[in-house]
């Protein structure tokens, strides 16, 4: 036989089959039983299909054989290579079955069992190939030396089995919605996000906005112990079940928390500059007019200080008294905004060295107030010198400033050092300091005592307290009135 048969419509199956075949064929009594013949030679053309082959492939005879290899094409590529070995081995004497998976028109992939046949036409002799094809067949698993054909019930729990096991391993809340959109599944990542027990879960509609789309949605989830949280949620459709939906809930709390933490950061940062560009401009700015002010009451007090009764006098001292105040203040003002503008420039310091440095400088404040400078051994940090030199330079004078009465200064320097860190402590034992003032003294423009009582801009703890968080470290007090205070400065080493 030399070309194919057109392809036969339902009513002529039977006769272009039988015609094909001869009359004489028994096997055919049944006709059910065969539903393709194709060329022994060439095993991808095909004669004759029926219709059974042409609803579950989606190809009709003329699609198969347009192209010689097609059907070949549409073998699974895991399988090619046994589909070719099991059509080699076909002859007269009986079938040979074998099962492969085959992408039908739509893109599909089903499982076929095909058994075929060598048969020898009666009215040419051409040896033909014929068979059947069943179509979406259960698997078979391979139990010692014997194949075992699995039902298909067996399949779906055993699958259920090994997603419900992994579902359990993941931090993704898992949701399965049946048709109706209630709750058929959920694993322990969804009964945190939503607050509930699946108890309560199994059964109900989603608590939450379910996606109209494929796109995601951000929604708000209650969370375990009714804190606030945010998940994305993402649905998708299960093809083939029941028209169920698989929804997946990621917890994206952190990030957005990490997001809105980076933006108040962010405009913190610019507050702080502006702040501080505002108040070194202020600063700038003010001191002039403060300077004139001060140079004028001069000249006026120098010209009219023969004239002056008791009452314009003490006027002039309080003139004169307060714009140096306040020029002390914009001076301190001035001074701290400078340090949210300058870098540090780091290097090895040399602490000990350091503190025999500040004892000769201050040598006459130190002399003048009968004080004693005990330095005890230090280890190095890496620090802006400068800087640091100018933290212990303010505790020291703090400590000269604020000494008892009653003793001699006596200003004790040490050190601590941790894996890491060094803490320093300046002890002395002067007036001392109340619990309650303990991080107030650290405050800007914040004093303790009267002015009459202790000169100062009470700007020097402050400027301390900014120069060790630039170095990313700690200041602290710790005092007993009267008995005398301990400033401890913890930097990296």
């Amino acid at each position: 036989m030399k070309q194919a048969m057109t392809e036969p419509t339902n009513g002529s199956n039977s006769f272009s089959l039988f015609t094909t075949l001869g009359e004489g064929f028994d096997f055919f009594a049944d006709r059910n039983k065969i539903n393709y013949l194709r060329r022994s030679g060439s095993p991808f053309e095909f004669i004759w299909i029926s219709d059974s082959v042409g609803d579950i492939t989606g190809f009709s005879l003329s699609d198969i054989n347009v192209k010689s290899n097609l059907w070949h094409e549409r073998v699974h590529p895991y399988d090619q290579r046994s589909f070719m070995e099991k059509l080699q081995k076909t002859s007269d004497q009986s079938f040979v079955s074998f099962e492969y998976r085959f992408q039908n028109k739509s893109g599909l992939y089903r499982r076929f069992k095909e058994r075929v046949k060598t048969f020898r036409l009666p009215t040419t002799a051409e040896p033909v190939l014929m068979g059947t094809i069943e179509a979406d067949v259960e698997p078979k698993r391979i139990i010692g030396n014997k194949s075992v054909r699995l039902s298909r019930s067996l399949v779906e729990t055993e699958m259920a089995r090994i997603f419900q096991s992994v579902a359990e391993k993941i931090s993704t809340g898992i949701l399965i919605l049946d048709a109706s959109k209630r709750i058929t599944f959920a694993n322990w990542a969804a009964e945190e996000m939503l607050g509930l027990q699946r108890s309560h879960l199994i059964g109900s509609r989603a608590p939450i906005e379910l996606p109209l789309t494929s796109e995601s949605v951000t929604v708000k989830i209650r969370g375990c112990a009714n804190s606030a949280g945010w998940a994305r949620v993402s649905m998708t459709k299960l093809n083939h079940v029941d028209g169920k939906s698989l929804i997946s809930l990621t917890d994206i709390t952190l990030m957005r928390e990490n997001v809105q933490l980076k933006r108040y950061q962010t405009l913190l940062e610019r507050a702080k500059e502006e702040s501080e560009q505002f108040a070194y401009v202020a600063s700038h700015d003010l001191q002039a007019p403060v300077r004139h002010i001060r140079n004028y009451v001069e000249i006026l007090h120098g010209e009219l200080s023969g004239r002056l009764n008791d009452v314009e006098k003490e006027a002039f001292e309080i003139i004169t008294k307060e714009s140096s105040r306040v020029q002390l203040l914009i001076s301190g003002l001035l001074e701290i905004s400078r340090f949210g503008r300058e870098s540090l420039s780091k290097s090895r310091v040399d602490l000990r060295s350091l503190f025999f440095e500040l004892k000769d400088v201050l040598k006459e404040e130190l002399e003048k107030n009968q004080a004693e400078l005990v330095i005890a051994d230090i280890g190095s940090i890496e620090a802006d010198e400068h800087k640091i030199f100018q933290v212990f330079q303010n505790i020291i004078l703090n400590s000269l400033k604020y000494r008892s009465q009653s003793r001699d200064p006596i200003i004790s320097v040490e050190c601590r050092e941790t894996k890491d860190k060094l803490v320093i402590s300046v002890k002395d034992n002067g007036i001392g300091i109340e619990p309650r003032h303990f991080t107030k003294i650290f405050q800007i423009f914040q004093r303790l005592h009267g002015r009459n009582e202790y000169s100062g801009s009470g700007i020097g703890l402050s400027i301390c307290k900014k120069i060790i968080d630039l170095h990313e470290g700690k200041i602290w007090v710790e005092s007993e009135q009267h008995l005398g205070s301990t400033f401890f400065v913890e930097l990296p080493r």
